[in-house]
């Protein structure tokens, strides 16, 4: 597929403390820790958020024509389309795709990014729209999708439990 673009998302992992105090931008939390609670119950959070962005980023290139998907950081096949035997792993692209190192971790991996270091979740969404139509979808849907609402998601207890997300 040549018009294929990869579209590599970062966010930074903040400690479980600073998300229940609305701070999502530190960089505080080592992601490669496990088994850890605190690293499930971060990375449920991050995987919501990026799911929300990536839920209305489809919305948007669908009512313009255009596929939209990402990888799914937990199963490596697609977030929205149909599942197959073909997965994407992250670290292989992103390592490939923007020359980060990473490291082997068990039977999984983590990419560093170049700042935040294993504080970051990635996720990598895919595209075949032209990029100005991709760079028009990104400024009308932001940045910052609807965070998830910590303090519900406990209520539903939907936060403790052992995950790979």
């Amino acid at each position: 597929m040549d018009n294929l673009l990869a579209i590599p998302t970062w966010q930074p992992a903040p400690t479980w403390a600073q998300i229940v105090s609305g701070d999502w931008k530190s960089y505080s939390l080592d992601l490669s820790v496990y088994p850890s609670q605190e690293v499930n119950k971060v990375r449920k959070q991050l995987y919501n958020k990026i799911l929300a962005w990536c839920s209305e980023m489809r919305k948007v290139m669908t009512a313009r024509g255009h596929w939209f998907d990402a990888a799914c950081p937990i199963t490596g096949n697609c977030m929205f389309g149909d599942r197959s035997a073909h997965i994407y792993n992250e670290l292989d692209g992103l390592t490939t795709m923007l020359g980060y190192e990473g490291e082997k971790i068990g039977c999984c991996g983590i990419v560093l990014h170049p700042l935040w270091e294993k504080a970051a979740y990635p996720v990598t969404a895919f595209t075949l729209a032209p990029y100005e139509v991709l760079k028009e979808a990104i400024a009308e849907v932001g940045k910052c999708p609807q965070l998830p609402d910590v303090e519900d998601l406990i209520a539903k207890d939907l936060v403790d439990g052992d995950s790979c997300m």
